[in-house]
C-alpha cells in the first residue's frame, strides 16, 4: 500500500534529494543526489515487495554516505567559507539516512506483521 509510513520517509528523501539539485552542486554530487531520488521513488514503487524495497533503500543509504564522504572531504579541502556547502550540504545526506533507516525500520514491521498473519492460516 503506498499510504504506508514508509513511503512518507521515502518522499522525503525523494524530496529532499530533488531539492538539493538546486544548491548549485558540481557535477559528481548533483549525478548523486539525482541517483537518491529516482532510488527512492523507485523504491517507492515497488511497494508489494518489501523486502526489494528494503534493499533499494540500503542502496540509496550507501549513495547518501559516499555523499557525506565528499561533501565532508570537500569541506576538508577547501580553504573559504562555502555556506551551501557546509552548512545545509553536509545536513542533506545526514539527513536522508536517517529517514532511511525509519523507513526500513518500518518495513521491517510490516514484514514481520504479514509473516505473523501467514502463520494463523
Amino acid at each position: 500500500m503506498i499510504q504506508r509510513i514508509q513511503t512518507v520517509y521515502m518522499l522525503a528523501v525523494m524530496l529532499i534529494a530533488t531539492l538539493s539539485l538546486f544548491l548549485g552542486l558540481d557535477f559528481f554530487r548533483g549525478i548523486l543526489f539525482a541517483l537518491s531520488a529516482i532510488v527512492a521513488v523507485y523504491a517507492i514503487l515497488k511497494y508489494k515487495k518489501r523486502i526489494v524495497q528494503q534493499r533499494l533503500n540500503w542502496l540509496n543509504i550507501l549513495i547518501n554516505v559516499t555523499l557525506l564522504g565528499v561533501f565532508v572531504y570537500r569541506m576538508l579541502n577547501s580553504s573559504g567559507e562555502l555556506v551551501s556547502e557546509k552548512g545545509v550540504g553536509l545536513f542533506v545526506p545526514a539527513l536522508s539516512i536517517v529517514f532511511l533507516f525509519l523507513a526500513n525500520r518500518a518495513i521491517g514491521r510490516d514484514e514481520k506483521l504479514v509473516k505473523s498473519a501467514d502463520r494463523l492460516r
